[in-house]
């Protein structure tokens, strides 16, 4: 469970690990953990395609978008254990490790 402990960018010292077991809990956990980031909106819709033609405004926010995407991604890297990881190790944007690891632990409840 994460605690009140913060650093100073008001990020959770004490972040959920997950093992394998409970998903359910550990992805209620996260989804907080990621919409206080302001990240939460990426890891569940992913990041768009950038048009070719696109303006500069729509290439600065395109921009931010990735960098919200890797932030987000790291969070996920760092709040699963070691086997966990090798699970998504190959995945490169937040979206697809959130849902791989829901595929395979999605229905973790359900079987017990």
């Amino acid at each position: 469970m994460v605690n009140q402990q913060t650093t100073s960018s008001q990020f959770p010292a004490n972040l959920p690990v997950f093992k394998g077991e409970n998903y359910d809990r550990w992805c209620a956990q996260m989804k907080v953990i990621l919409r206080f980031q302001d990240c939460l909106e990426i890891v569940t819709d992913g990041v768009g395609v950038l048009a070719e033609d696109a303006d500069e405004e729509a290439r600065t926010l395109h921009k931010e978008i990735k960098r919200r995407d890797a932030k987000s991604l790291f969070i996920i890297h760092q709040c699963v254990d070691p086997n966990v990881f090798e699970k998504i190790i190959e995945e490169e944007t937040s979206k697809g490790a959130w849902d791989k690891l829901k595929d395979f632990y999605g229905g973790d409840e359900k079987l017990k």
